[in-house]
């Protein structure tokens, strides 16, 4: 069954390998998570933690890859929703 409400996500960089991802909503999760630069230019390697695998998974969601792109200063997560065969880009912008 499709799930209906708002999700909302915070992403916080705590250090120059770690960050903080707090979800609300559908899924709510507040979890450190380690990154990295990949290797191609402006590709995020992101680590999430067993327990938050798990939880995504519960819900059917997986997470398909994250860029970084320095002109605008915002990261771009592939997000795969439940029983959808597509991927949902979500854009994050710095708040100051």
């Amino acid at each position: 069954l499709p799930m209906l409400g708002t999700q909302t996500i915070r992403l916080t960089v705590e250090t120059a390998r770690t960050m903080r991802l707090v979800l609300h909503g559908v899924i709510s999760l507040d979890d450190t998570v380690a990154y990295g630069s990949g290797a191609a230019a402006g590709k995020l390697d992101i680590t999430f933690s067993v327990p938050t695998k798990r939880m995504l998974r519960r819900f059917g969601t997986s997470f398909r890859g994250a860029d970084y792109v320095s002109q605008g200063d915002r990261a771009t997560f592939l997000v795969k929703p439940p029983l959808s065969w597509r991927s949902v880009k979500v854009v994050l912008s710095r708040q100051n």
